[in-house]
């Protein structure tokens, strides 16, 4: 299943734009140098990634407790129905609820956004990626979602590096080309997550149901052994 991290990446970059583009923008432009500019840029999706793969680690300890304990097949059919759930009631509401919870770390990692982009180097780009990977974000919630029915510590980590780098390209290239997103725009792109997370939620209970379909629903051992996913 980690092909769906890659998807949802890449979907999911659409609101990725949307969110974080003004931060993007932001980077120091290095308009003498493209290389700088590059590097910079690779560097703060770097940044966004580590800090992905770090999360990954994270939900990885807790889905590799569960998946020794033999209950894989359920952790991926409950995670797909907590994620539809998200779906159907992904509206401003929850969503402003969620972050209103998370209201004190939020504002400590925008203080430090902040400080990070007034140093206007190319290593501050890095800092900025790693600290924006933190930003409360309903399509992250949905990728930690999917690395934690990976059911594995290494498999929850590599999920959230794909999804990270399904989510580099249209970040890089907005990063060079400097394009701005309007408002009408990025309500465009925030309303396709409730559609990607109701098709993730799907897989992932299909993928529970053992079915023995290759790559979408394999055989779960309900030994001792702990399935490989693909």
């Amino acid at each position: 299943m980690l092909w769906t991290a890659f998807l949802l990446g890449l979907i999911g970059s659409l609101h990725c734009l949307g969110m974080c583009g003004p931060i993007v923008l932001a980077l120091p432009t290095f308009r003498q140098s493209f290389f700088r500019l590059l590097i910079s840029r690779l560097l703060y999706n770097s940044g966004r990634i580590i800090t992905y793969s770090l999360l990954g680690l994270l939900v990885g300890l807790v889905g590799e407790g569960i998946s020794f304990s033999g209950f894989q097949q359920r952790l991926s059919i409950i995670a797909g129905i907590l994620i539809i759930i998200f779906a159907l009631l992904s509206n401003k509401t929850v969503i402003s609820k969620i972050h209103l919870e998370l209201y004190g770390f939020n504002r400590w990692i925008k203080e430090n956004l902040g400080r990070f982009l007034k140093k206007r180097s190319v290593l501050s780009s890095f800092l900025v990626g790693i600290t924006n990977g933190f930003l409360p974000c309903g399509l992250v919630y949905l990728a930690v979602g999917g690395a934690l029915a990976a059911g594995s510590l290494l498999g929850s980590f590599v999920y959230m590096i794909i999804f990270g780098l399904g989510t580099t390209f249209a970040m890089l290239s907005l990063g060079i080309a400097g394009n701005y997103l309007g408002l009408r725009m990025r309500t465009s792109f925030n309303a396709i997550i409730p559609y990607v997370a109701l098709f993730l939620g799907i897989l992932l209970i299909v993928r529970g149901l053992n079915l023995g379909i290759p790559y979408l629903s394999p055989a779960i051992s309900t030994g001792g052994d702990v399935e490989v996913c693909h």
